[in-house]
């Protein structure tokens, strides 16, 4: 009878540990960091607007504990206290927040930051999403990471289906010329390689700068003119005005088929470069810009 008891604890015990050991959250990233959790964090740091918009989408924004000043959407994050700029956070106000995890991007977060955090042994994740395929297994990934797994793969699944449905859309349509520009003085494009022109391309148009050597070309009048456009999108980032000046310029181009046709269109920057759920928002929106003839 005692060896039956014996054995009936050691089953018992084993039983334990392996639900134990199941329970942790195993997760590489993007820069082949392994991030090992006992359990889903309760206390996070986001250092990137596209990570927090993600969190607050798998419902799990009252985790956050600290993010940054340029973390504005859903409203509800900017109650959140700020631990400083996307390209210069505050390390110790980071630490000082007592973290079980922080949330980074190779993408504008400082490397020396992951560093530290490391030696500090505090948990970090680094995301890189770079296209449109991409970010729907990195919504998977922050779901996992944050107890949200079946949120994650859901929302990951709602965002590809979405993406899907447009670039079925877009196949056997024309693909006309589009050009997409940042700023005003200097005026600044895109090229491969950035959310912007995998979205115009998703999205049905031809992007008239997509073949430059550089992700972000400097563009002028005169090469605008001679690629004739025929749909312009103006992000209304880094414009004290909206791009309504912008707008405006481009207007008085009679010799450019967009101002002609009236399809200058300001949008808004944050739906074409954070690479998060509101990502297909702005692909919708370039898409029926490009292709209204489609319908919506």
């Amino acid at each position: 009878m005692k060896a039956i008891f014996r054995l009936f604890i050691c089953s018992c015990f084993l039983v334990v540990v392996a639900a134990t050991f199941s329970a942790k959250i195993v997760v590489t990233d993007d820069i082949q960091n392994t991030v090992i959790l006992a359990k889903p964090p309760l206390r996070v740091v986001s250092l990137a607007p596209n990570i927090t918009e993600t969190m607050f989408a798998l419902g799990a924004g009252n985790l956050l504990v600290g993010r940054t000043n340029y973390c504005n959407y859903p409203p509800e994050a900017r109650k959140i206290p700020s631990v400083g700029g996307f390209s210069n956070p505050d390390l110790e106000k980071i630490v000082a927040l007592k973290p079980d995890l922080v949330l980074m991007t190779n993408d504008g977060n400082p490397k020396e930051i992951a560093h530290r955090l490391k030696s500090l042994s505090i948990q970090f994740f680094v995301a890189g999403p770079e296209d449109l395929n991409s970010v729907s297994a990195f919504i998977e990934k922050i779901g996992l990471l944050l107890g949200k797994t079946g949120e994650g793969n859901k929302l990951a699944g709602q965002f590809s289906d979405r993406v899907a449905s447009i670039k079925k859309k877009a196949m056997g349509l024309s693909r006309p010329a589009v050009l997409f520009l940042y700023g005003q003085d200097p005026m600044v494009s895109v090229s491969s390689g950035t959310f912007a022109d995998d979205l115009l391309r998703a999205a049905g148009g031809r992007n008239i700068f997509g073949t430059s050597a550089v992700k972000y070309p400097l563009v002028g009048w005169d090469q605008i003119i001679a690629a004739r456009p025929e749909v312009i999108f103006i992000s209304d980032m880094g414009h004290a005005d909206g791009g309504k000046r912008q707008l405006a310029a481009f207007a008085n181009h009679r010799e450019i088929p967009a101002a002609v046709k009236g399809k200058i269109f300001i949008v808004n920057g944050d739906i074409i470069d954070r690479p998060g759920p509101r990502l297909v928002d702005g692909l919708e929106l370039l898409f029926m810009r490009i292709h209204p003839e489609a319908g919506p």
